[in-house]
């Protein structure tokens, strides 16, 4: 019924027109990030499909996307170049064994970086989690991991000239849990954030489903800017709306 009356008025047609050619033009994979697509694909599908999609379903839409969809989108990074479907299998197998931007190898690099200089422990969680203070009022905070990781990489390996003196890569979640905690924290930091999540869920399920559609974007890291992205979103499309609802309620 609500449908069918938004449809009856000829302004609201032209309003999703409009809307639908603006979401093309800015989620698409020659405009934008990939990991921004990935956040508005899952967000839109946890928010118009969750009563329909099974746990298990989501996690094998999460599982296509990052080991298929994800390698897919690197065609496009340039622009529109030929898709050379037999290459694909590289773009696939470059994501977990090549040092770049985008890659999850960068696991091998932490295990390198804290046999030489130790774990950091938590003090790249805790500046990542302080991400909004300034580094005027914070000057000792760090700097994100995957910028840590780039610059020991450029200092102890030939990564310097692979690179170009790129120094700022990405690095995987579950290494950024093992340079902060170690292998406890690799075993116990997930259990505390099914639980953490949970927890999320009872209390706000739209602040659940923006943290869930920043799955990918967290897992390829590095954490202090996923993070950011996430808190942002948050705040600005949950808690500021939420808090101007309930003014004009009171109004």
């Amino acid at each position: 019924m609500e449908t069918q009356n938004f449809f009856n008025h000829h302004k609201n047609i032209w309003r999703l027109l409009v809307s639908f050619f603006l979401f093309i033009y800015n989620v698409n994979p020659f405009n934008v990030s990939r990991y921004y697509i990935s956040y508005v694909v899952i967000l839109f599908t946890l928010i118009f499909f969750t009563k329909k999609i099974k746990v298990n379903q989501m996690l094998i839409l999460l599982i296509v996307g990052i080991f298929f969809i994800f390698p897919l989108l690197n065609f496009f990074r340039n622009g529109l170049t030929i898709i050379d479907f037999s290459s694909y299998i590289n773009l696939i197998r470059e994501q977990f064994v090549s040092l770049h931007f985008d890659s999850y190898s960068q696991l091998v690099a932490d295990l390198y970086y804290v046999d030489i200089n130790g774990y950091t422990y938590g003090w790249q969680f805790l500046s990542a989690l302080l991400f909004f203070i300034p580094r005027a009022i914070f000057p000792w905070k760090s700097e994100g991991s995957g910028a840590l990781i780039g610059q020991f990489l450029n200092e102890n390996t030939g990564f310097y000239y692979i690179a170009r003196g790129f120094s700022n890569v990405s690095n995987p979640f579950i290494g950024e849990i093992f340079l902060n905690f170690g292998f406890i924290g690799v075993m116990l930091v997930p259990v505390l954030l099914v639980y953490f999540m949970k927890w999320v869920e009872y209390k706000n399920e739209f602040i659940y489903m923006i943290i869930c559609s920043y799955a990918i974007f967290i897992m390829r890291g590095d954490f202090m800017s996923s993070f950011a992205y996430a808190i942002g979103s948050i705040v600005f499309i949950s808690i500021i709306p939420q808090i101007k609802y309930e003014r004009n309620k009171q109004k």
